[in-house]
């Protein structure tokens, strides 16, 4: 027995007299599980961006110091794993921002904390690498704080404070 399949359109109902745009986007949001941008995830962007500028300005002092490596042996290999790793926890954090609005925002900053705690971790590798390797040596010497990380932070840090001040 063969069977014939026959194409049937789907037919469109008609909404309801009071359906609008407005009413499928806040079922729809409902529905998803996206909030919109509300107060506390503002706030908490704004508390992670400025604590991302504190952790950074930190990094870029350590920086040097693990240039010059002047300091007594294993000195700073308990100080820059605590930055590492509460790095790596804030991307985690950024992430986890849902708003529509400021998803552009916290993507940047996770991208720029990602830099930084690479960079730290880097050069901490660096350092304990074999010293006489000397293209390691080298690259230890042209280690430098990234400026432009920083600024491009404080200008997210600066966005996310008008939309708070709106």
């Amino acid at each position: 027995m063969r069977r014939h399949i026959t194409f049937r359109p789907l037919v469109r109902r008609r909404g309801a007299r009071g359906d609008s745009w407005e009413a499928f986007e806040r079922e729809f949001r409902a529905w998803v599980g996206e909030p919109a941008a509300g107060e506390d995830e503002l706030r908490r962007l704004a508390a992670l961006l400025h604590e991302a500028l504190t952790l950074c300005e930190h990094v870029d002092a350590l920086l040097p110091e693990i240039r010059d490596d002047d300091g007594p042996p294993g000195a700073l290999a308990h100080r820059c794993p605590a930055v590492v790793a509460r790095l790596h926890s804030m991307r985690t954090e950024l992430l986890a921002i849902r708003s529509p609005r400021l998803r552009g925002p916290a993507r940047q900053a996770e991208t720029l904390v990602n830099f930084y705690a690479q960079h730290l971790y880097h050069a901490l590798a660096l350092l304990v690498a074999d010293r006489r390797v000397e293209r390691l040596a080298d690259q230890l010497d042209r280690l430098r704080a990234p400026a432009w990380a920083t600024d491009r932070l404080a200008e997210i840090a600066d966005e996310v404070d008008a939309l708070i001040a709106t």
